[in-house]
């Protein structure tokens, strides 16, 4: 009974052992991958800052539309709305991009960081039921114009009284 007890405890150690090992081997293999993402966000986000500085620095609203959308080239490009209510289109495959959704996450981030403005996560209901199902469909940033429309908005909105 002993023998068989000491060799139970062999073999759980040599089977926690061989997927210890075999974890290590996938994450040594998907490092130089997770690495190349990591500095194409980072190029991406230099890119699109550089061209809102650009083309409209003083913008109101930044829309980045994720895969889900039902603008079917939606995830192909982002809009920008500037100070005199005009739509700029960044494309991300004309700059040599192709960033999946946690990419766009970070890139509003980025942008409403380097602006002091705010992001924004919008969801919508995909569901045909009456069980929801909700996914994201866009980050909006919020900056200069757009904030102060936003204050005014809800200044405007409090002043209201209610009956």
């Amino acid at each position: 009974m002993f023998e068989l007890i000491v060799i139970i405890i062999i073999c759980i150690v040599i089977w926690k052992s061989w997927f210890a090992y075999t974890d290590h081997l996938r994450k040594q293999k998907n490092r130089p991958i997770i690495e190349q993402r990591e500095e194409n966000l980072k190029l991406l986000i230099e890119d699109v800052l550089a061209t809102i500085d650009r083309t409209a620095p003083n913008f109101k609203y930044i829309t980045i539309y994720v895969r889900y959308t039902g603008n079917y080239f939606g995830d192909q490009y982002f809009e920008i709305q500037n100070e005199k209510n005009e739509v700029l289109r960044y494309n991300y495959k004309a700059h040599g991009f192709d960033p999946g959704d946690e990419a766009k996450k970070q890139l509003a981030i980025a942008i409403a960081q380097k602006y002091n403005g705010r992001w924004v996560e919008h969801q919508r209901d995909i569901s045909q039921d009456r069980h929801a199902s909700w996914v994201i469909d866009n980050y909006q940033v919020i900056a200069h114009e757009g904030l102060r429309e936003m204050e005014e908005e809800k200044r405007k909105k409090d002043s209201i009284r209610k009956c």
